[in-house]
C-alpha cells in the first residue's frame, strides 16, 4: 500500500517567524536608544538578543524553504521529501488541535519532533487524519492526541 498525502506548514511556523521579527525590531530600537555610557553588560545582551533573533529566523525560513509539500506512507515506511522513517522508528504519531489539526511523528529515543516531521494536512484534513490513524494502528503505532513539543 502506497499512499501520497499533500501537506502543508503548520501556522505556527509563521507565527514564530513574525514574533522573531518583532523581537529583533525591538532589540534594534533599544540599541538604538542606549547610549554608549550606559553598561557594557547591556550593550552586550542586547547584540546577544539580536544575532539570537537573527539566527533563529534565519534557521526558520531555511526550514520554511526545505518543507516537503507531500508526505507517502507505504506500508513499512513514511516519507518526507528530505527524510524517509521505517516503522520500527516511530514511537508515537501525535494529534494537535481540534479545528486544525496538526501531525507530529515522534521517533524512537527522540524528545523532541522534527520540523520535517511536524505537519498539517491540505484538504479534507478530517478525513485524512482518520486514514492516518487507521494506517498507524494497523501497524502497531499509538496514536495520541496532545501538544507537539518541537526543537525552533
Amino acid at each position: 500500500m502506497i499512499k501520497t498525502y499533500n501537506i502543508k506548514v503548520p501556522r505556527s511556523n509563521y507565527l514564530q517567524i513574525i514574533l522573531f521579527v518583532f523581537l529583533l525590531g525591538n532589540t534594534i530600537r533599544l540599541e538604538l536608544l542606549l547610549d554608549s555610557s550606559d553598561s557594557i553588560i547591556l550593550n552586550l545582551l542586547v547584540w546577544l538578543g539580536i544575532s539570537t533573533a537573527l539566527f533563529v529566523i534565519i534557521v526558520k525560513l531555511y526550514l520554511l524553504a526545505r518543507f516537503g509539500k507531500e508526505i507517502v506512507i507505504t506500508s513499512d515506511s513514511i516519507k518526507t521529501k528530505n527524510r524517509e522513517v521505517p516503522i520500527k522508528d516511530i514511537e508515537k504519531i501525535i494529534v494537535e488541535g481540534y479545528f486544525t489539526q496538526n501531525i507530529g511523528i515522534k521517533r524512537v529515543g527522540k524528545k523532541l519532533v522534527s520540523s520535517d516531521l511536524h505537519f498539517r494536512f491540505k484538504k479534507e484534513e478530517e478525513k485524512q487524519v482518520e486514514e492516518w490513524t487507521k494506517w498507524a494502528e494497523h501497524n502497531g503505532i499509538p496514536v495520541v492526541e496532545g501538544r507537539i513539543i518541537k526543537w525552533i
